[in-house]
This record gives C-alpha cells, sequence and structure tokens, in this order.
C-alpha cells in the first residue's frame, strides 16, 4: 500500500508529491520509505490529527493558522490523518497539485475515504505483522522449552539408571548373603 499512496495516486493525481508516515510503538511517526523526517509524537501535527480527523489543507483559513503555515513551509497542501478504529495509525501529506490549483472539498473528500480505507489496510498489516511477531516469540519459546525438557528428561533417565543399578545391587547382596548363610 505505501507504494500506491507515495507514487501512484500522485502520479494519477498530477501531484507533485506524497509521503506516508506511520505510527511507531512509542507514538511517534516514521516516514514508512523514509523520504521525509518523521515526527515525536507530541509534534503539532501529530496532536492536530490526534484531536480531529479533518484534514489540513493549505488555503483553508478556518484551520489553525500555525500548523496550516508548517504544513506549506513543508511543502504540503493536505495532511490527512488516517485512522482505524479511533486510532491514529498514520499521516498522509500530499504536496501542490503540478496545475498549482488548490484542491477542491469534492477531492479532499476523495482523499479522506481513501484515507480510511488505507487507515483499516495499513493497521491489518501492522496486527499482522505483529502476529508473526508473536507467534515466532512463541516457536521459539516453545523450542527452548522443548530442549530444557529433553536435558530434563535425559538427567532423570541417567537418575533412573543410577537408580536401578543401585537397587539391583541392594537386591543381589541380600540375596549373595543368604545364599552365603545356607551353604
Amino acid at each position: 500500500i505505501v507504494p500506491l499512496l507515495t507514487t501512484e495516486i500522485p502520479n494519477r493525481l498530477q501531484i507533485t508529491g506524497a509521503a506516508l508516515l506511520l505510527r511507531q510503538d512509542n507514538g511517534s511517526f516514521q516516514s514508512a520509505d523514509g523520504s521525509i523526517a518523521g515526527f515525536p509524537a507530541h509534534h503539532r501535527l501529530v496532536n492536530h490529527a490526534e484531536e480531529s480527523d479533518i484534514p489540513l489543507v493549505v488555503g483553508q483559513e478556518r484551520l489553525r493558522t500555525g500548523v496550516l503555515a508548517e504544513l506549506e513551509a513543508a511543502g504540503w497542501e493536505v495532511a490527512l490523518p488516517l485512522r482505524s478504529g479511533g486510532r491514529l495509525v498514520g499521516l498522509y501529506f500530499l504536496g501542490p497539485r503540478r496545475s498549482g490549483d488548490l484542491y477542491t472539498r469534492q477531492e479532499v473528500e476523495s482523499l479522506r475515504a481513501l484515507g480510511r480505507q488505507a487507515a483499516a489496510t495499513l493497521e491489518n498489516a501492522r496486527l499482522y505483522s505483529q502476529v508473526e511477531r508473536y507467534s515466532e516469540q512463541l516457536e521459539d519459546l516453545v523450542a527452548e522449552r522443548t530442549q530444557e525438557l529433553a536435558r530434563a528428561n535425559q538427567d532423570l533417565a541417567s537418575e533412573r539408571d543410577r537408580l536401578d543399578v543401585v537397587l539391583q545391587n541392594m537386591a543381589d547382596g541380600p540375596l549373595v548373603t543368604c545364599l552365603l548363610y545356607t551353604s
């Protein structure tokens, strides 16, 4: 999905560029493809996205001008929060249109719909990856425990063999003694 969002969609929509930042375990946002620097968890753009799923669009003065100025200074015209299950999973940035036209409300709404689908896909991929990691960890743990059990069984088998020899010697001793006294 990353190439679709960062390459294919900008090409088709005649946009100068796009970037996708994904939430990390520590709450920060890092570029999915390394194309731009990430943001710490409490960055102004992240805070806006956490508070509202309304996209930031340069040219819409009704939104926080400081955040918009920062967005524009970075060369982006749209910052789209990506939410799945009420959780902010990413930020999708779109650059200016090659024509120089501003984004229309209809285009922004279409991008929001795309963003919802992308967010669900990204979240599913993250969860799948997490399940894979847990599965690998569980397999490693099972292998480790299996080796420990094999060593413990080997130790028990050795101890059992030693006890069998002791018991056999004890059983042989009284029998030999009894035979000696009866002779």
